[in-house]
């Protein structure tokens, strides 16, 4: 990996005729890492992370196993890119019952199944992917979205947007107001509507929103959809 050391630290650890120190650790087995994680390193004097603090560094992904050279001391994390999976490759949203939908994600990088309960949902990974291990915990336990929301993070999967993310995805920035009325709408209906996303909702600018919705008459998903704005 590209990570280097602080320029000014080098030089006063030369000095002192310190060399870098190796180090060689165990990831946990409950998280998922999407891409060879990067060490961070405390900067106490800044309160911050910084990446300049460690080099030569090499990911076992298949023993799960994380070795690199530093000059530094104290605390250190692995850290990725949270928004790695954005933007979505494509989504549906698809009734199952009254006050009960599935949402099936396709991200960047890993699919998701959510499905979602009254005011309780549960994650799973999509039945025609290979399973994860890291994952297999996280399945099919019931909580609430925002404790699900937590969870899915903890283990490495970031797959809600936060208010700055349309700093470091590159997507088309829609009306707020236009978006939160959307999403109620489909909120309501979604006990007998599938929604799922439209490509052409990346060329219609900040003021319109195009989706695809069907109403669904039966237990059997919809085969066609019709497109609306």
């Amino acid at each position: 990996m590209g990570q280097t050391l602080d320029p000014k630290a080098m030089a006063g650890a030369e000095m002192l005729g310190a060399p870098p120190i190796g180090v060689t650790l165990r990831l946990p087995d409950d998280v998922l890492y999407s891409e060879e994680p990067q060490v961070a390193y405390w900067c106490p004097e800044g309160k911050h992370w910084r990446l300049d603090g460690s080099i030569d560094i090499k990911y076992d992904e298949e023993n799960n196993m994380l070795s690199f050279k530093t000059i530094k001391s104290g605390p250190f994390a692995c850290i990725q890119d949270r928004h790695i999976n954005m933007p979505f490759q494509s989504w549906e949203l698809q009734p199952l019952g009254l006050n009960h939908a599935k949402l099936t994600i396709i991200a960047a990088i890993i699919e998701a199944e959510i499905e979602i309960k009254g005011e309780v949902c549960c994650f799973r990974q999509t039945p025609d992917t290979d399973p994860k291990p890291q994952l297999e915990f996280l399945q099919n336990k019931w909580m609430s979205p925002q404790k699900l929301i937590e969870a899915m993070f903890n283990v490495g999967i970031n797959l809600f947007p936060e208010p700055d993310s349309k700093k470091y995805v590159s997507v088309q920035e829609k009306d707020f107001e236009n978006e939160v009325a959307t999403y109620r709408q489909m909120a309501l209906t979604a006990s007998y509507f599938t929604y799922s996303y439209s490509k052409w909702n990346t060329d219609v600018g900040r003021d319109r929103i195009i989706l695809q919705g069907c109403e669904n008459l039966s237990k059997t998903p919809p085969a066609d959809v019709k497109q609306f704005i």
